[in-house]
């Protein structure tokens, strides 16, 4: 399931017949990296990550490069909601 969570965020920006492309807007409007995580516990975790779970994907996003776009940003932490325990369980 890993591998098809991350074909899925890491796709090409433009879609084609057997591609289909992720809308991150949501996500690369976010005006800080705590914005983004508490987007993406509502999403994908019910409000239900822990504090813990989210304060690490905080730090993998800042310790990311300056130059990486919102687009990369957001697509590191949506892998991470996804894939971590509290974000992986449907509500």
């Amino acid at each position: 399931m890993p591998n098809t969570l991350y074909g899925s965020i890491y796709t090409p920006t433009t879609p084609t017949t057997s591609t289909l492309v992720l809308n991150l807007s949501p996500l690369t409007g976010a005006p800080d990296n705590p914005t983004l995580v508490s987007t993406l516990n509502l999403l994908f975790g019910g409000n239900n990550m822990g504090s813990a779970a989210t304060q690490q994907i905080i730090n993998a996003l800042a310790a990311l490069p300056a130059s990486a776009s919102s687009t990369q940003k957001a697509q590191a932490a949506l892998e991470l909601a996804v894939t971590a325990p509290e974000g992986a369980v449907q509500q």
